[in-house]
């Protein structure tokens, strides 16, 4: 596993935290594959600690375009149901 990138997301008063990472696969099938796994949580920015999973996404190996899609549509709609509707249609 190795580090992408990661990013603090503010929609209105709401934080994110998202992290992407690479990382191999447990697929059997593939077992030397690598892939970005972008993952989002709720941040408490006065904890300065991350709070529940919300939303889990991968990419082919060092994409960051998955991050950063995540990253614009979780700031302009702050909700996780847009975020996944609005990517999926990409």
């Amino acid at each position: 596993m190795n580090k992408i990138i990661q990013s603090y997301v503010w929609h209105e008063d709401k934080c994110f935290f998202v992290s992407t990472i690479n990382r191999n696969t447990s697929a059997r099938e593939a077992p030397d594959f690598i892939y970005a796994e972008t993952l989002v949580w709720t941040y408490d920015n006065e904890t300065r600690k991350a709070g529940s999973l919300l939303y889990q996404l991968d990419s082919i190996k060092n994409d960051i375009r998955t991050h950063l899609q995540a990253c614009q549509d979780l700031h302009e709609y702050g909700k996780i149901e847009d975020c996944i509707e609005n990517h999926q249609q990409d």
